[in-house]
């Protein structure tokens, strides 16, 4: 998956706890858990003998407080499907009843969205349906389509219960993850698990009684395309990073800035003052403090934005030092205060006003200064301290 929400080693607090989930469910042992006798007095047995098991458990949930839930419930779904209160019968009755439930929210999506949050960036992922197939192919590439109509049909065909209880889980998952709901596409985390072994199954059903030499050729011929899409997500991944011949957000100029910073300055009375990209960036490497780092409030915004190519000092001044951090203490407002221009702060300064103002779109990625910024960094320098300076950014301390 090729965007940094979803993507599976890209440790963010929604995909970490999502993982673990898959690693706990890999090695809960099941087969031994007597699913067939469960009472109140054999629950309080289980949870002394398997006690290592609830630890994780409690870490999925306070590792994030929206995917936590719904992970330990898939968890707790997949142990109550296993057990032998569930019948053959009872397991393609619900079955049935997954598939129904993903049909109704598919349909649902022709509504429209609903915003349960005034949350920016929650309110992002409120994509439509059309958006979100898109994202599926992109990822999974337009075979994954073809493969997922197949698995439609095995899954009236195919009675073995593991299987059915991991098409269950992946329809549950999946309805979850495609409700016209902001924010609800996030839970994809963990759908694609499930998704990505429902699929593999698919491909075996179909080639299971073909030749040998049948078979090698279908899946040498599935390794070439599943080796294109990846190919495809991991350069869509990476390149909007690339930057002096690496791909990373972050610059060797603003490593060395920050390396300095530390050096010089006490971080208890000093503010960072830049665009929300530098400010994330700088705060992150230095641990000097800045007005939201990437989550700016809209005073700050504005303050920035009223600035932009000012040439009266002193208003310049004024405005910045009227910039105050309210989740640190007072100390942080009214001492040292470090003015960062560099190439993401013009870039950032070259949006449109509505994207200056978003919470969600930034200077991600590492900036040169444009020739045609060096005249206003030569009006700044002649009229504030510059303390650093390199071929990236320079600070100013007002």
């Amino acid at each position: 998956e090729s965007s940094i929400a979803y993507t599976t080693l890209f440790l963010l607090p929604q995909t970490f706890p999502a993982l673990i989930s898959m690693f706990y469910l890999t090695t809960l042992p099941i087969n031994q858990m007597h699913l067939d006798k469960l009472n109140p007095l054999v629950i309080v047995r289980l949870l002394k003998k398997h006690i290592i098991y609830i630890i994780p458990l409690i870490t999925i949930l306070l590792f994030h407080f929206i995917i936590g839930p719904v992970a330990i419930g898939v968890i707790l779904l997949i142990i109550f499907l296993y057990s032998k209160y569930v019948s053959k019968n009872i397991l393609k009755t619900i079955s049935y009843i997954s598939l129904i439930l993903l049909i109704m929210v598919l349909l649902s999506n022709l509504i429209g969205n609903f915003d349960l949050t005034n949350r920016e960036e929650a309110n992002y992922f409120g994509l439509t349906l059309f958006k979100k197939f898109e994202l599926l192919a992109n990822w999974y590439g337009y075979g994954f389509i073809i493969l997922f109509l197949l698995n439609v049909y095995i899954f009236f065909k195919e009675n073995l219960k593991p299987y059915k209880i991991i098409a269950i889980t992946t329809l549950v998952i999946l309805s979850i993850s495609l409700l016209p709901i902001a924010y609800f596409l996030k839970y994809f985390v963990l759908a694609h698990y499930f998704l990505v072994v429902l699929l593999s199954y698919t491909i075996h059903f179909i080639i299971r009684n073909f030749s040998p030499f049948t078979k090698t050729f279908l899946l040498s011929w599935l390794i070439f395309a599943f080796f294109i899409v990846f190919y495809t997500n991991q350069l869509s991944f990476k390149s909007p990073f690339y930057f002096n011949g690496n791909y990373s957000q972050l610059s060797k100029g603003e490593i060395d800035a920050a390396q300095w910073l530390t050096m010089r300055y006490n971080k208890l009375d000093t503010l960072i003052i830049s665009d929300p990209g530098t400010q994330y960036i700088i705060e992150g490497l230095s641990g000097i403090n800045s007005q939201g780092g990437a989550y700016m409030n809209t005073p700050t915004r504005n303050t920035l934005n009223n600035i932009n190519w000012e040439s009266d000092p002193k208003k310049i001044s004024k405005e910045l030092t009227s910039i105050k951090d309210n989740l640190a203490g007072d100390n942080l407002n009214t001492n040292k205060r470090l003015f960062v221009v560099g190439g993401r702060y013009f870039a950032w300064q070259r949006l449109p006003l509505n994207w200056k103002n978003s919470s969600y779109y930034n200077i991600w990625r590492p900036q040169t200064i444009d020739p045609t910024d060096y005249s206003y960094i030569n009006f700044l320098s002649s009229n504030f301290k510059v303390v650093y300076q390199n071929d990236e950014l320079i600070i100013f301390e007002l």
